[in-house]
């Protein structure tokens, strides 16, 4: 019998080759960020669709090059964006493999996706961000166990150690664990859900304001007024630490792209 993820990948080749192959009379998409989007887009739609369905290995990053006509990078980073979504789990020697997509999980994440396109004014981002990490802060000040506090504890070190060793690879990874560790203590499975799928989602904007010199360190003094807030189960202050992280952030990237958009090359 023909493995789940060839047979698809033979099914979906035609589709996938009008994301990364010219056609007559259209230009190939410029820039990796476009082009990783775009691969990003199609394997999501093709997952919700059932074409991947729970337990399928997808294709090889060799095959996926093959398949949508780029380079291994924008399937890196395709990659990368379902795993931090949840859609994903990527393992050594096994692939990625297609998850479960939580039932709790009411976002449709198709539609989020699209919606917040990397074209799209970075505005909407942060806006979102400010309300929904700050309410998401509050109820983890009020919710958090012992264990989940001593877990964002344990990341809030990684962090440190990111920032001191000058890793801004690892600290944008963290970064993400961070936010993400805060949502699940939370109480709330609606923004747990929506914490992975704006964090598969903000990996481009996370990668312009982790470049900005002193960004990591200032990400990082704002993370430790969050937990302290949070440890101290004071929920006010919680949502303003978050409310002045978001804001604080948003800051530094207008300052370093006026333009307010993201750039797709």
């Amino acid at each position: 019998m023909t493995p789940p993820d060839r047979r698809l990948a033979r099914s979906a080749a035609g589709d996938a080759r009008a994301v990364g192959a010219p056609a007559h009379g259209h230009r190939r998409p410029s820039g990796r960020r476009k082009l990783a989007t775009l691969v990003r887009e199609r394997l999501l739609a093709d997952i919700l669709s059932g074409r991947w369905r729970p337990g399928d290995r997808l294709p090889t990053e060799p095959e996926l090059t093959a398949l949508f006509g780029v380079s291994r990078t924008p399937i890196r980073e395709a990659m990368q964006s379902l795993s931090l979504l949840g859609v994903v789990d990527i393992a050594p020697r096994r692939g990625a493999i297609v998850k479960a997509l939580p039932l709790e999980s009411v976002v449709d994440m198709a539609i989020l996706s699209g919606a917040m396109a990397p074209e799209r004014s970075v505005g909407d981002f942060f806006d979102f961000r400010f309300e929904t990490e700050s309410a998401t802060a509050r109820l983890a000040a009020i919710n958090a166990t012992p264990e989940q506090v001593a877990a964002i504890r344990v990341v809030l070190r990684e962090n440190e150690a990111a920032v001191r060793g000058g890793d801004r690879e690892l600290a944008r990874s963290v970064d993400v664990r961070f936010h993400a560790a805060i949502a699940e203590a939370s109480g709330n499975v609606v923004f747990e859900a929506l914490a992975h799928a704006l964090n598969g989602l903000l990996v481009d904007l996370r990668r312009v304001t982790g470049g900005i010199p002193g960004a990591s360190e200032a990400s990082y003094a704002e993370h430790v007024e969050i937990l302290a807030a949070i440890t101290a189960q004071d929920g006010t202050a919680a949502q303003r630490a978050s409310e002045a992280h978001i804001r604080k952030t948003r800051a530094r990237f207008e300052a370093a792209r006026p333009s307010g958009r993201l750039s797709s090359r």
